[in-house]
């Protein structure tokens, strides 16, 4: 089976109330890593999106610990990627910024998932197509 997943990988940046600051890939990569586990031996997961340079690496690095996800749809782009940063400010409280989001995916990106049994798109920016 082929699953395709549309979306966007976030750079999460979290500095909880009174804790050491973490740093996690966000976004599309949780719908990823929970299909990759669920998913068949005989299935393949292609997530479909851009990336910044500047995290590229990390997120293909992570995703390569699944035997059953592709890349060939993750496309490097030259420019940061969309990064969210929590700030906690106190027990219950938080403030929540956003860089630029990536660009929307066009028509062209989706060849290679055009044979897909399922696609799930997971729309993260709201502006990921």
């Amino acid at each position: 089976m082929k699953i395709s997943v549309i979306g966007t990988f976030v750079r999460d940046l979290i500095y909880p109330w009174n804790a050491k600051p973490i740093e996690s890939i966000g976004g599309i990569f949780y719908t990823i890593s929970y299909l990759a586990n669920l998913a068949g031996k005989d299935s393949e997961i292609w997530p479909v999106c851009f990336v910044g340079e500047d995290f590229y690496d990390q997120v293909i690095g992570q995703l390569k610990k699944f035997d059953n996800v592709r890349t060939e749809c993750i496309n490097k782009l030259d420019r940061e990627n969309m990064t969210v940063k929590l700030e906690y400010t106190s027990p219950t409280e938080r403030d929540e910024t956003t860089t630029e989001p990536m660009p929307a995916l066009k028509a062209e990106d989706l060849e290679l998932i055009l044979d897909s049994d399922t696609t799930i798109v997971n729309l993260i920016t709201g502006t990921d197509l």
